[in-house]
């Protein structure tokens, strides 16, 4: 961290205020926040009627949606098995908070969004996967042309930034955050993206599945 030692010491001097602000962010904005965005999440899945996902992203940072056709079973409300996800991620983070990554003021230009993961059995194994990826270039153009990232492990990230300042203005004028807010927009287009994307990723799993046959 960039000039830590001045930084230290500006928190010794400050401490009461410096602790006041963070039990107030960790108690009241981070929840507010994440609670925004996991409910851009559920309300993606519930308006759509081919998506699933859990949606606890204030409880313990889990949020995944994938499509029904990715589903391979689901045992019960609690489990649900699949060959494929899209789950909310990070990169080059540094213990950042997640406010702080999808506004991109994290510490070392850490990023946040959505990561395209996958059960590699489901989807014919290792070797099948990396042997479509690499022979699919068609496809994989198409996916980073929608702006998702290819992490070089058959991982794509999608990042998605948040504008601090509009953060800010909708805390000031409600005290609270919702689905619809402007300021979430980008999680809207975000999420609008990954449907775009089904097709090509189903694109590369079928091609992986077929070469195991």
């Amino acid at each position: 961290m960039a000039n830590g030692h001045q930084a230290g010491s500006l928190i010794l001097n400050q401490l009461k205020t410096f602790n006041e602000s963070v039990v107030y962010f960790n108690q009241v904005i981070s929840p507010a926040v994440l609670g925004g965005i996991n409910s851009c999440v559920d309300k993606f899945c519930q308006n759509g009627e081919n998506w699933v996902g859990e949606f606890k992203f204030v409880e313990d940072t889990d949020c995944w949606l994938t499509p029904t056709h990715w589903v391979i079973n689901q045992q019960d409300e609690k489990y649900i098995d699949c060959k494929a996800w899209f789950c909310i991620d990070s990169i080059n983070d540094d213990d950042d908070f997640w406010e702080a990554l999808f506004c991109n003021v994290g510490c070392n230009g850490g990023e946040a969004g959505f990561i395209f993961d996958y059960n590699i059995k489901a989807i014919g194994g290792k070797t099948a996967w990396k042997n479509s990826i690499k022979a699919e270039d068609k496809t994989l153009a198409e996916i980073t042309k929608l702006g998702l990232k290819n992490m070089g492990d058959g991982r794509f990230f999608l990042p998605v930034k948040l504008d601090l300042q509009l953060l800010a203005k909708t805390w000031d004028e409600s005290g609270e955050f919702t689905a619809e807010d402007d300021c979430f927009q980008p999680i809207r287009d975000a999420l609008d993206t990954l449907a775009k994307s089904v097709p090509f990723f189903d694109t590369l799993m079928q091609s992986g599945q077929s070469k195991t046959k």
